[in-house]
């Protein structure tokens, strides 16, 4: 929102999630928003702002796709919808 939460979209996790392997925001046409590939978990300013190109992005539905890594060595995905409200 315009007052400062709720600005970034991002992977929020447990200890058990050593490394966010890549995070991609697609539009409804799946176009490519968003990209972000190596980064720890739980850092906002590493997520997604709601923009594209510099410029904010229409309010909408936007689908994502994570890929961790955990301390177990494994790795999982997950997917879904993230809503942008203006």
């Amino acid at each position: 929102d315009g007052a400062g939460a709720n600005r970034f979209f991002m992977v929020y996790a447990g200890a058990n999630v050593a490394e966010v392997l890549r995070l991609e925001v697609y539009d409804r046409w799946g176009g490519l928003v968003f990209s972000r590939e190596r980064f720890a978990p739980n850092v906002e300013s590493l997520g997604w702002d709601g923009t594209w190109r510099g410029r904010s992005v229409l309010p909408g539905v936007y689908a994502y796709v994570v890929e961790v890594a955990y301390a177990d060595g494994t790795t999982g995905r997950l997917s879904g919808g993230v809503t942008v409200v203006r």
